[in-house]
């Protein structure tokens, strides 16, 4: 099957390989393929999915939810022709074919300042930008990963800026902060 882009930073979204948006991938498969991504291994088992998924919920719904979850991403991948996520006995991971922003953020080589607007184009917004991050644990997971997301986006930021010209890093560190509200450290390098 096609590859896909699956974006994180910013409204979480899906694209076909052309370009197109696929708008009809299910929201809680948003919050799924990020806990994949920030996974040591980026996979997790079925069990792990469905505790962190639905924590509250009562014994056996977790995994009933799951299934029910992967059946309509199954679906999705069938009618789409894409696919996201494979299954491996009672492991989940993302298809190799999918990229993402979190994992080019994190692997890319950013340390000049000519790759600055590469990096401000991949950082959209915070990490799964309209998820609730009050009260449930999937809100507190999104809220400690949003964080440390973005302390990782200005941290690169920084380096990617060090040496620019100063019209360069100027208009790079107000971009960054547009992205990046919360960062005292970028608002601290505009002074």
């Amino acid at each position: 099957m096609p590859t896909a882009r699956l974006n994180l930073l910013g409204e979480p979204t899906l694209f076909s390989e052309d370009g197109i948006h696929l708008s009809n991938f299910p929201k809680k498969a948003f919050a799924l393929a990020a806990f994949l991504v920030r996974s040591p291994q980026a996979r997790a088992s079925k069990r792990e999915l469905a505790d962190f998924l639905w924590p509250l919920s009562a014994a056996g719904q977790g995994p009933r939810n799951l299934r029910e979850l992967l059946f309509r991403v199954r679906q999705f991948e069938l009618s789409a022709g894409v696919q996201v996520l494979n299954a491996e006995g009672d492991t989940i991971k993302l298809d190799e074919m999918v990229s993402t922003d979190l994992l080019l953020l994190k692997e890319g080589k950013w340390a000049s300042a000519a790759k600055a607007k590469n990096l401000l184009s991949l950082y959209q917004g915070p990490f799964l930008q309209g998820v609730p991050t009050l009260g449930d644990p999937v809100g507190q997971w999104v809220l400690q990963h949003r964080r440390a997301i973005e302390d990782e986006f200005v941290e690169t930021l920084l380096a990617a800026v060090s040496e620019a010209s100063s019209e360069l890093r100027q208009s790079s560190l107000s971009r960054g902060i547009e992205v990046a509200s919360t960062s005292v450290s970028l608002r601290r390098e505009l002074m």
